[in-house]
């Protein structure tokens, strides 16, 4: 088992219904996304931040998220990653569900919320991170995932599972 900051990859032995035996390897990471919500005279706003991405040598549009640590709560992992990758704090965050990316090989969790009624204070990023913040309607979201600018699987599964709540609230 190897365990850094921000996740745990082990080895396991298992057996197969059949009873054959095989060896697994996992990444465990429980983390959250969130989406922060800006309402401007009525008009639905999102920040999203623009991170590079070492393993693909690129830049990503995501919403903000991060793996939780172990003191954290999923909320409060949620709420110190939206401060520290957009430089807001929410009054108001709504739980809207979970989801598992990659149930081949990965025991990660995204748990997903919602957060509004932003108040600006100050980014605070990891030392390795390269962030730029965006501000998209939901309209812009569509169009970028369509054009291919949005490819995280994470955040293209996101946005299916919050867009109707954004958009119809």
């Amino acid at each position: 088992m190897h365990k850094n900051p921000w996740w745990t990859y082990k080895h396991d032995k298992y057996f197969l219904p059949s009873g054959k035996e095989g060896d697994y390897y996992a990444n465990i990471s429980p983390g959250s996304i969130i989406i922060p919500i800006l309402e401007d005279q009525n008009k639905t706003k999102i920040i999203m931040i623009k991170q590079f991405r070492y393993l693909f040598k690129d830049y990503s549009i995501e919403f903000p998220m991060g793996g939780k640590k172990e003191s954290q709560t999923q909320e409060e992992c949620a709420l110190a990653e939206l401060e520290e990758e957009t430089g807001y704090k929410a009054k108001k965050i709504e739980f809207v569900g979970k989801f598992f990316p990659a149930m081949g090989f990965s025991k990660d969790v995204s748990n997903i919320y919602i957060a509004r009624d932003l108040v600006k204070t100050k980014t605070n990023f990891d030392e390795t991170e390269e962030i730029e913040t965006l501000i998209k309607t939901p309209k812009e979201i569509d169009k970028m995932m369509e054009n291919g600018e949005i490819i995280n699987g994470e955040i293209i599964a996101t946005w299916i599972l919050v867009r109707n709540k954004i958009i119809n609230k």
